[in-house]
């Protein structure tokens, strides 16, 4: 028998496009059952954070770089 909670979790990743913040709001569960629930479903891509530190060090590096000349 399938779990309709599991169901509804899944449905909303993939369908909604929700976060987990997001699915636990809307179907009023803890967030260690919402991540157990969507064991396998890979998160919506705007979930993901930038990886805008690579380019922050890079430039910092530049700039030390340039100022001990």
């Amino acid at each position: 028998m399938a779990d309709p909670l599991a169901a509804e979790a899944r449905r909303l990743r993939v369908d909604e496009q929700l976060s987990v913040a997001e699915i636990r709001a809307r179907l009023g569960i803890g967030r260690d059952r919402v991540y157990a629930l969507l064991r396998g479903i890979p998160p919506p891509e705007w979930t993901r954070r930038p990886r805008a530190r690579d380019d922050a060090r890079a430039e910092a590096l530049r700039l030390r770089a340039a100022a001990g000349r």
